[in-house]
Parts: structure tokens; C-alpha cells; sequence
């Protein structure tokens, strides 16, 4: 049955945010994601810095 409240949404996107909603997925997990996505780039970009600048 369509959901009423979603009726401004394509069709598919208010599938997958109903199955979002329904497996109980946070909302702040896609910002958790990202942090945790970005520390690892942030330890590799000053590795690869420190490398570069090394003298022989």
C-alpha cells in the first residue's frame, strides 16, 4: 500500500527509505561512515607527505 507521507518522493526512493525505517537502520550512520572513511585517508595522506620529503 502506498505511504501517504512519502507521496512527494519517486517511487523508489521511498521503498528504500521505508526499508531503511523498517530494519531500524540510524540515521547517523552514513556520518559515522564517512568519519571513519576519513581517518584512515587522513593517516595514509600524512604517510604519503612524509615519504616525499625524505633525503638520501
Amino acid at each position: 500500500m502506498w505511504n501517504d507521507q512519502m507521496a512527494l518522493l519517486p517511487w523508489g526512493l521511498s521503498r528504500l527509505l521505508g526499508i531503511t525505517v523498517h530494519l531500524g537502520i540510524p540515521a547517523g550512520l552514513p556520518g559515522y561512515a564517512a568519519v571513519a572513511g576519513a581517518a584512515p585517508t587522513a593517516v595514509g595522506l600524512l604517510l604519503s607527505i612524509n615519504r616525499g620529503r625524505r633525503t638520501a
